[in-house]
């Protein structure tokens, strides 16, 4: 079997059976599909990726900052959960998967407004002004920044620890973890594939997500596109609410304002 037979034939079988309790796997292999760009020189994160021979070394800031960009473009564009209530803390179910409360903290630091929380957001969140609970997510660059390589370690440390493992258990021999290192390690055949499946892999990435979405968030629509990452995610938003002012008045009106 080709390298690239065996990886289709992986992520055929993840795309089809994952086990998901929140939405951390879908997310994590839509951004590991970027390495698929590795010969692209302005590719975000280059700097991550090592190749020796046959085998690729990838620091998880790559990961990490991809990930963190799909996760804070969905909060900005909706405040839907990614977890079950009462799976990232039994005692406060409105506390979600780790990743959206360190969004959240990077926020408030970004705000001015310290460690201060009630329930792992802001205080008086929801009850601000509609439109200034928007707060424009940061570019892939300005993540990958120096300035940001404590949020990334965050993110890395404990946010990720939980899907490197259990990704594992859906499509064993995928990469070889060094959690030491902050780095997991693979056959470059998975770079081809990803440099000519990487549209199918996001799109199917997306699907999956999308499907948990709705589980966990039944009273939401629009789903699929939410989770439609795209570059400038309030032109996006204002879009959809031209389009869905009459259907869908709350969520989006309370991000883009009620002048429509």
């Amino acid at each position: 079997m080709s390298g690239y037979e065996r990886y289709a034939e992986m992520f055929s079988r993840f795309f089809g059976s994952a086990q998901m309790s929140a939405t951390y796997k879908p997310v994590f292999v839509r951004a590991l599909a970027d390495i698929g760009k590795f010969e692209q020189g302005d590719l975000v994160g280059r700097r991550w990726i090592h190749r020796n021979g046959d085998r690729v070394r990838l620091d998880l800031d790559f990961v990490a900052v991809r990930l963190a960009k799909y996760y804070w473009d969905m909060e900005a564009a909706s405040k839907m959960r990614h977890s079950p209530k009462g799976m990232a803390d039994k005692n406060n179910p409105l506390l979600d998967i780790r990743i959206v409360e360190l969004i959240r903290e990077q926020e408030r630091i970004g705000n001015g407004s310290g460690d201060d929380k009630i329930d792992g957001r802001q205080p008086g969140y929801e009850e601000r002004e509609p439109d200034a609970s928007y707060v424009k997510p940061p570019t892939l660059e300005e993540l990958a920044s120096e300035d940001m390589s404590e949020f990334r370690k965050k993110v890395v440390g404990e946010a990720m620890e939980e899907v490197l493992d259990h990704l594992l258990n859906d499509m064993p021999g995928l990469y070889e973890l060094n959690k030491k290192e902050r780095r997991i390690e693979f056959d470059k055949d998975l770079v081809d594939f990803m440099r000519c499946s990487e549209h199918m892999i996001k799109e199917a990435s997306c699907h999956l997500l999308a499907r948990k979405l709705e589980q966990l968030n039944p009273s939401t629509r629009l789903v699929a596109t939410v989770t439609n990452s795209a570059e400038d995610i309030r032109k996006t938003l204002e879009a959809m609410s031209r389009m869905y002012t009459e259907m869908l008045p709350g969520p989006l009106c309370a991000i883009v304002g009620k002048d429509k």
